[in-house]
């Protein structure tokens, strides 16, 4: 993660480049989790192997945080729980992550998709009958722009492995 004001701007700066007439000026970074399949943990590995099934994947695996910049570059990935636990569960477990994002100066954000909790510093989608409301179907569509780079990066993450 970007240590100091400066390298936040500059992935601010990417982020900026890539928003449709630079409207959402504020984001450095896209968060996203991503579903790793594994094999069923053995019983000395784990004492609650239930946690690591997805019903959604209909697998076992881990959920993993991540955040990228606009280029596609991950700045923060973490094995951070069992597959059956949702991305808005699983980024409170991120530690240094969460603090980080929520400590943010005001004006800077990161993007994610509806899984998520709405902060001052983590945006998201309207979702529902609210993205039904023309300015929020616009918000939605500038945000997307932003969020997809985090499917991006894990497209070519799950390409190269």
């Amino acid at each position: 993660l970007p240590k100091n004001l400066s390298e936040w701007n500059d992935v601010k700066l990417g982020f900026s480049i890539r928003s449709k007439d630079g409207v959402l000026n504020g984001c450095c970074g896209a968060i996203d989790g991503l579903f790793v399949k594994t094999n069923r943990p053995a019983y000395w590995e784990s004492h609650n192997i239930r946690a690591y099934y997805s019903g959604h994947y209909e697998h076992y695996g881990l959920n993993c945080q991540a955040v990228c910049d606009a280029n596609l570059k991950f700045l923060f990935f973490g094995v951070v729980s069992p597959g059956s636990t949702n991305d808005n569960v699983s980024y409170t477990y991120t530690g240094a992550l969460k603090e980080t994002i929520e400590n943010l100066p005001d004006g800077y954000f990161l993007v994610g998709d509806a899984a998520y909790t709405v902060t001052e510093h983590l945006l998201i989608p309207f979702s529902g009958s609210q993205r039904d409301v023309p300015e929020n179907d616009t918000f939605n569509f500038y945000l997307s722009q932003l969020r997809i780079r985090i499917e991006m990066s894990f497209g070519l993450l799950v390409t190269l492995y």
